[in-house]
């Protein structure tokens, strides 16, 4: 098992970084009497779930009460969003918040050799395209009146696809090229637990590609996207359609905000930043 595999390791080493894992109890404090300073990271509400918690078994504790006992076993608690950091500042006073940053020299703009047309597209995995479905319909409309634009879905339930919807299988090799085919890059989400702690990272790879994006105002949606600069917020349907229609008819809108989405990625949001001040935490973690 990982867990016990960093215990064994961790004497040797002047911090252990744990990611996500909820430990039960024996290995939680195994770990934690083993390592010199142990930094608790996580990235999503994983003290819920996307679909509601689950009832623990007898011998695992929900998954709110095992985030809990990780806070307070860590030296250090780094999470991605200011909503982790509320809810983590409570039982641990030393959290600070670490973005989940995005590779800026891997994703890029494309240089040249665009198709002609307007692409709408989303990437995620099959388990997250039900974020999709209130927004399907518009794009489904769009794609049929407009006989310029295409939806193309990276990574979605196949069971999408039709009726104006292309679906993309993702792969780590093609992921970048599929972004760069992109015009307008889209994020619907609910509004609830889980997804008001999301880190928006699809945002921040619309954004390097040089990309405007339509996002709802949930999770880190709002902190990404500034309205009528790099892209819009949409909390409704008449909000996605009006916004998708202004960039599809808007070229010069599309480039304008794409550059400025990217040259804010690349200020604010890079992994070229977001590495020393990383370093920096369990620096201090370490002392």
């Amino acid at each position: 098992m990982q867990a016990l595999r960093l215990a064994r390791l961790a004497p040797a080493y002047d911090v252990t970084l744990v990611q996500r894992m909820l430990l039960p109890a024996p290995l939680r404090r195994l770990l934690a009497a083993r390592a010199r300073a142990l930094v608790f990271d996580c990235d999503d509400a994983i003290y819920t779930s996307a679909e509601g918690d689950a009832p623990g078994s007898h011998w695992l504790a929900p998954r709110a009460v095992r985030w809990a006992a990780m806070l307070a076993s860590a030296r250090t608690v780094t999470v991605a969003t200011a909503a982790l950091e509320a809810r983590a500042r409570r039982l641990q006073p030393r959290t600070v918040i670490v973005e989940s940053p995005v590779d800026t020299d891997r994703y890029r703009p494309v240089v040249s050799g665009r198709v002609p047309g307007v692409v709408i597209g989303w990437i995620g995995s099959p388990a997250t395209s039900r974020y999709l479905a209130p927004i399907l319909p518009i794009l489904r409309r769009l794609a049929v009146h407009h006989p310029a634009v295409r939806v193309e879905l990276v990574g979605a339930d196949p069971r999408l696809e039709g009726d104006g919807v292309r679906v993309r299988t993702w792969s780590l090799e093609t992921e970048v090229s599929d972004l760069q085919a992109f015009d307008i890059g889209v994020m619907p989400l609910p509004d609830d637990e889980w997804t008001r702690a999301k880190a928006g990272y699809k945002v921040l790879q619309y954004m390097a590609c040089g990309i405007p994006s339509v996002a709802s105002p949930i999770g880190a949606g709002p902190s990404l996207v500034r309205p009528g600069e790099s892209g819009w917020l949409a909390a409704d349907d008449g909000a996605w359609h009006e916004a998708l229609t202004r960039l599809i008819a808007d070229p010069a809108a599309r480039g304008r905000m794409g550059s400025a989405a990217r040259e804010r990625v690349e200020a604010k949001h890079s992994l070229r930043v977001w590495t020393p001040r990383l370093q920096a935490v369990l620096a201090a973690a370490s002392r």
